[in-house]
């Protein structure tokens, strides 16, 4: 395979960005969480028990992420 000037920084930034989308892609999941609580509470009735399990989730999805990088490692 011949080197190509270029080709190892065009990686890198396509990795970067990759990356990059992925962290922005959590952060959203995780901030839609809290946005979309005090809408969901009265529209489903939730009292505030059921409103904490629901928030509390999100926690708890990330948790298992850590967890799944480390297993998929060995």
């Amino acid at each position: 395979m011949e080197y190509k000037p270029g080709t190892k920084e065009l990686t890198l930034t396509r990795v970067l960005v990759l990356c990059a989308t992925v962290i922005l892609l959590e952060g959203f999941d995780i901030q839609a969480a809290g946005v979309s609580a005090p809408r969901l509470a009265p529209a489903f009735n939730l009292l505030p028990s059921q409103l904490g399990l629901f928030l509390g989730a999100s926690a708890v999805g990330i948790f298992h992420i850590s967890r799944a990088g480390r297993i998929s490692c060995r």
